[in-house]
């Protein structure tokens, strides 16, 4: 079952039933994309903000992931393992969709957040592609394999901090072709999240430590399950 909450008031506005696994909001907050699961299958269901059904789609996989672009019409659709990754706009037919045909398993997606562009992490690499023009726009792997797990763009669109089983890494596509590694001084990373004034970037490792650099790459203040240590 899918709940929709009034976050202010904490009670639950509407709900509707489904095994939906997977849910993204529009970022204007009028479209909800769920990910929909029936006998195996897979499809995408387009609801408006009271959870009525716009549009549904055929997407013959159970889809992994759901990512809204900044133009608001568009998304993209990642089965994880699976490529090419699948842009969306739900004005337009089924049929009428765009692919990005990467070489490589596709673990994480992270759009940018002003600029016509996705940085896709892959198995071995990360690639940055305009989706517009459907062209790779730079490449870029890290000094020695490692699991990467996720990808954040910092509020100023400048940085791209990267999570992997080694730590944490940084790429900044206008001025490096490269992966700052910063691993030898910070745990495996999993979840990350930039401060708004881009001055840090916190990040969870997988016993629930959350770390917080700031943006000279120096952990400044680290948060544990019993007490904070500032080094």
């Amino acid at each position: 079952k899918l709940r929709l909450w009034d976050i202010e008031e904490g009670q639950i506005i509407d709900s509707i039933d489904t095994e939906a696994s997977t849910v993204a909001w529009s970022h204007d907050g009028k479209r909800l994309i769920i990910n929909q699961i029936n006998n195996g299958e897979g499809g995408l269901v387009i609801l408006d903000d009271k959870l009525q059904i716009l549009k549904e789609l055929d997407t013959q996989a159970i889809v992994d992931e759901i990512v809204w672009l900044s133009d608001g019409s568009r998304f993209i659709s990642l089965v994880t393992g699976w490529q090419p990754l699948v842009i969306w706009d739900w004005h337009k037919a089924d049929d009428d969709n765009i692919f990005i045909d990467t070489e490589d398993f596709v673990r994480y997606i992270a759009p940018h957040p002003e600029f016509p562009t996705i940085a896709i992490i892959l198995s071995s690499h990360i690639e940055l592609w305009n989706y517009d023009e459907l062209d790779k726009l730079a490449e870029v792997s890290p000094p020695f394999p490692t699991n990467i797990y996720a990808a954040e763009w910092s509020e100023d669109s400048q940085y791209l901090a990267v999570s992997s089983i080694d730590g944490l890494f940084m790429w900044q596509p206008s001025n490096s072709d490269t992966l700052v590694d910063y691993s030898q001084s910070s745990p495996p990373a999993y979840q990350l999240a930039w401060l708004p004034d881009n001055s840090a970037v916190f990040y969870s490792d997988f016993d629930g430590n959350v770390f917080k650099w700031s943006t000279s790459l120096e952990c400044v203040v680290a948060f544990t399950s019993y007490n904070i240590i500032k080094d």
